[in-house]
């Protein structure tokens, strides 16, 4: 493997602002609006990014304080880049040979037998590993190809078990003789149920040695949620009937070979994602925005945003709403790693919804950062009993900012107040004040401090809020948290880089859910151990440099 070094952080105020031409927010949109998913965002500087975004903001007609914006992008700064593999048989032995996936290794174990000779599971964990994490692509055929011809990976497995065997005590399986295609075929899917668990275990195992390689860098502090679509090997059609019977018989041939396998359709718009109503014909869908479709599964993933690496994540059916991913995905991190200090979480309009914002904040006690979408809820609050605490308050404005009553116009943010969850477990609910503050300075006679609680709209009023005034520090980190959402299309695109999640014929070709969610947690996990094994060389390599130079010294 190849180490790059991080992104560099954006310096104050640089002249290569004005050089800027596009962002990979602004590339996202255009490929949503293209309909065309090869459009990939340029690579850009810190310094261009932060001007586009500045022009991006300006024409949105929204305040904006660059210099605090800058500073936020400095501060999310990711601070390590995937290393870029350059041999993938000995990259793919780092990746094995990572305490971490040793332990993961020995515990991923079929059944056994009560009598009679054992399958081949360490050639079908082999194979299963190189259909999801080699360069290969994710055909089985070419995984058993390599592992049938090709000795050097084959003595790679077999000393890996040998490794594995030394380590945990248990017997090493051969490789002298691979078994036939179908036997592998067969055997796999009785591995595949545990690797879900098993590889989520491992991964927050080998985030956590990150954490400690980079004490106090923001690992496991900024969170982001996304999903992307992952078409299976069944007819990309939709089931689409004026008559209910009708289109429940063709649904159910449809998912015929992959029960879980439904369709999806959404169009983009500028105020995000939206599905088709209820009425609404397919072809009037097609008029009506730029749209995409597929048959097949939706993986959401909770991601760090420091590494850009994914920490737990999750395979549904994709006819369901991918937001509700998020309450199985906070209890599986929070689960695994209890003690994460996580302070916020970015997502885009999909988990705009009071709901998931009251979830993540009296839950969890993480700050949502969802990217808003026009609201239907009214504006206008009803008149109060006078004294009560939001007798003061007349209403919210599109963005959530306070408007006073006795003056009609909006005050500035000032704080926000959560309870303190010390010693409170994750996922219970914690009892306290929610409640956002503002300072109506209008005179003759000012309001002073009036506040609003959280309930009143959970996803307009926010820790981070939605506009600047008042709070262009909180505001900026909420921007550039927008912005940062992207690196987790990153990610996406290295899983479909392996031809997992891909569109079109060659898409993965495996029918089994529980064979297509295997794939794609050791995919994820393969990279999370590559960025482990390339940060504990640059260590080691610094380490010995060192102690090199205070030999010289002496």
């Amino acid at each position: 493997m190849k180490h790059r070094p991080a992104p560099k952080a954006i310096t104050q105020g640089g002249v290569a602002l004005r050089r800027l031409r596009n962002d990979p927010q602004v590339v996202k949109w255009v490929k949503r609006l293209a309909a065309d998913e090869q459009a990939k965002p340029t690579d850009l500087s810190e310094e261009q990014l932060a001007y586009v975004y500045e022009q991006v903001l300006a024409r949105r007609g929204e305040e904006f304080a660059p210099s605090a914006f800058e500073d936020a992008l400095r501060k999310t700064t990711p601070i390590l880049a995937a290393p870029d593999i350059t041999d993938w048989v000995s990259d793919f032995g780092a990746i094995l040979g990572q305490p971490e996936m040793v332990d993961f290794w020995a515990q991923w174990m079929g059944p056994r037998p009560k009598r009679g000779p054992t399958a081949p599971y360490a050639q079908a964990k082999a194979f299963l590993s190189l259909v999801a994490m080699s360069t290969r692509g994710a055909y089985g055929t070419t995984a058993y190809d390599d592992l049938l011809n090709r000795k050097d990976v084959r003595e790679l497995f077999a000393e890996h078990e040998r490794l594995v065997s030394s380590i945990h005590g248990v017997a090493a399986d051969s490789f002298s003789r691979v078994a036939p295609y179908s036997t592998l075929m067969r055997v796999k899917d009785k591995l595949t149920p545990p690797v879900l668990s098993l590889a989520m275990d491992a991964n927050i195992r080998m985030v956590k040695e990150l954490a400690k390689l980079y004490p106090g860098r923001g690992i496991g502090k900024r969170l982001m949620i996304d999903g992307t679509s992952i078409p299976a090997w069944v007819p990309q059609k939709a089931a689409w009937s004026d008559d209910p019977k009708t289109k429940a018989e063709m649904e159910a041939r449809l998912r015929g070979r992959c029960p879980r396998a439904g369709f999806r359709i959404y169009t983009y718009k500028k105020d995000g994602k939206q599905t088709p109503k209820k009425n609404e014909t397919i072809g009037e869908t097609l008029i009506n925005g730029t749209t995409k479709k597929w048959r097949g599964y939706y993986l959401v993933v909770i991601a760090d945003q420091a590494t850009g690496l994914a920490l737990v994540w999750t395979l549904q059916d994709a006819a369901s709403m991918e937001a509700d991913a998020i309450i199985p995905l906070l209890s599986d991190l929070y689960r695994r790693w209890p003690d994460i200090d996580a302070e916020l979480i970015a997502g885009d309009t999909a988990w705009d919804e009071d709901r998931w914002a009251e979830l993540c904040e009296t839950q969890y006690g993480i700050h949502p950062v969802f990217r808003l979408h026009p609201s239907t809820k009214p504006m206008l609050l009803p008149e109060l009993v006078p004294g009560s605490k939001t007798a003061a308050v007349a209403r919210l404005t599109a963005k959530g900012q306070i408007v006073c009553r006795r003056h009609g116009k909006p005050i500035p943010y000032e704080t926000a107040e959560t309870p303190n969850r010390d010693g409170a477990r994750p996922g219970k609910y914690v009892k306290g004040t929610y409640r956002v503050r503002g300072r109506c300075s209008h005179g003759p006679h000012p309001c002073n401090r009036i506040g609003l609680a959280m309930s009143v709209d959970w996803s307009r009023l926010t820790h981070y809020p939605h506009f600047s005034e008042g709070a262009p520090t909180r505001h900026a980190m909420r921007e550039a948290m927008l912005i940062r959402l992207n690196g987790i299309e990153s990610l996406f695109n290295r899983v479909k880089s392996r031809n997992l999640g891909t569109a079109g014929p060659d898409r993965n070709r495996m029918i089994s859910f529980e064979t297509q969610q295997a794939l794609l947690s050791l995919n994820l996990l393969s990279m999370t151990a590559l960025a482990l094994a390339d940060q504990r060389m640059v260590a080691a390599g610094t380490a010995k440099a060192g102690e090199a130079g205070e030999a010289e010294a002496a």
